[in-house]
């Protein structure tokens, strides 16, 4: 499950080199938080996931950017087989821009690129879990988080006080013009 109001970040960029396989050369990169609310081969439930998605446009599917040139980016061929947990118990994951994009497609690329990640410990993570009876906290819980914590649930906000660690890493985009 895509947990709102997290951000989600994609991209096409050069791949490796696949060799015999012949294969495209471009991959879909993408980033996102999600709630995993069923086991999955590389994640388990209830849970929260910051996944990295890969895929090359000729491994098929609905994303394939060469076949589908005018609409590959609205299927992001988004499977349990493609997605890779990049780090557990990740609340929110933020992405902002200087300057700030007025959409998600713009001819201006941007200067900078900040991304923020919430993220609990494993301790936190299993009292989170048993306070909201294994729920996923709602798109609304989650955007009180990291700024107004004390506004959730009394429950909730005696879970996540002091525990939740926010990190930013700002990115200067080489290819500004």
């Amino acid at each position: 499950t895509n947990s709102a109001p997290n951000d989600q970040l994609f991209f096409v960029a050069p791949a490796p080199d696949s060799a015999s396989t012949n294969r495209v050369d471009l991959t879909e990169y993408g980033y996102l938080a999600v709630f995993a609310s069923s086991d999955y081969q590389t994640m388990k439930s209830p849970g929260y996931y910051l996944l990295r998605h890969q895929v090359r446009s000729s491994d098929g599917g609905a994303w394939d950017f060469i076949t589908n040139p005018d609409a590959w980016d609205a299927t992001p061929a988004i499977s349990t087989t493609n997605k890779v947990p990049l780090v557990e118990n990740v609340l929110r994951f933020e992405v902002s821009t200087y300057p700030s994009l007025s959409s998600s497609v713009s001819d201006v690329l941007p200067r900078s690129v900040t991304i923020m990640l919430c993220v609990i410990d494993r301790r936190t993570a299993a009292r989170l879990n048993a306070v909201k009876g294994g729920a996923a906290l709602t798109s609304t819980e989650l955007g009180y988080i990291p700024d107004n914590i004390d506004s959730l649930s009394a429950a909730v906000t005696n879970v996540l006080r002091g525990n939740v660690r926010t990190f930013y890493r700002t990115v200067a985009l080489q290819n500004y013009r």
